[in-house]
């Protein structure tokens, strides 16, 4: 495998129905100067075989195993670690990118020194691929952090970040799942400079079975933050409308 100036992160734990959506979609980019580092979590389906097929094809493929399930957070940090490039760029196993997206957002941070943490937007469809909306985050850092702790700052699967900003502020706490994102941005927010860009990037798969432990470890991170940023107080309404509100809605894809 040779240097490359963005390494991709994906976190595979039995995507053996969707994974090859996703990966193609990023073996095919206009963009070529990449490695893939594919995590396999643990997997008890055929997802494994089928890594293991796209890497006997391309061998700017870097595969790592779990014997076991660690979660997402813990399996992102080690190919994080593993990777060479200047870009960390997120995918998961059930989206699909553009293939655009890598070029574009390559292009974008090479012009833009200030920008730490680079998210696009995203088209949301049903499992079935049935197109529902699309959706755009705040563009500015300015104005994307004037709803930390309200709403994603970027949406997760979209992101590209300079590899120094995981080595120089932390990485995602294991211990946290499903909201390993927020977890780490609402730690670094105010220490990093994000961006949005204004257009879609990534087709994203709506989760639509809701699990009632998935809004609560969103409000658990959210409370421990609020806790040691002393701002508990003023977000109290902001965290019963997440309680009254979450189990309402189909899963949102900051994850």
């Amino acid at each position: 495998m040779t240097s490359a100036r963005v390494s991709i992160v994906m976190s595979c734990y039995n995507a053996a129905g969707t994974l090859k959506r996703a990966v193609d979609s990023m073996l095919q980019q206009s963009y070529r100067d990449f490695e893939f580092i594919m995590v396999d979590d643990g997997s008890t389906d055929e997802t494994l075989t089928i890594l293991q097929e796209y890497q006997g094809e391309d061998d700017r493929i870097n595969i790592i195993v779990n014997e076991t399930n660690l979660g997402l957070a813990a399996s992102l940090n080690k190919g994080i670690k593993k990777a060479n490039g200047k870009y960390i760029a997120r995918m998961d196993a059930d989206d699909e990118s553009f293939l655009s997206r890598l070029e574009q957002q390559v292009v974008f941070l090479d012009k833009h020194d200030n920008i730490d943490i680079l998210g696009a937007g995203i088209v949301r469809r049903t499992a079935d691929l049935k197109e529902a909306d699309t959706h755009l985050l705040p563009q500015k850092h300015t104005d994307i952090i004037s709803n930390v702790f309200k709403k994603p700052l970027v949406f997760h699967p979209t992101i590209m970040v300079r590899k120094e900003i995981f080595e120089k502020h932390g990485y995602y706490n294991p211990t946290v799942t499903w909201a390993e994102d927020a977890d780490l941005w609402y730690r670094i927010y105010d220490k990093v400079t994000f961006h949005n860009l204004q257009e879609p990037l990534l087709y994203y798969t709506l989760k639509e079975k809701f699990k009632w432990r998935h809004a609560k470890n969103n409000i658990l991170v959210k409370v421990d933050h609020l806790k040691k940023r002393k701002k508990l107080f003023n977000y109290t309404p902001q965290l019963i409308y997440d309680v009254l509100n979450f189990g309402r809605k189909m899963i949102s894809p900051s994850n």
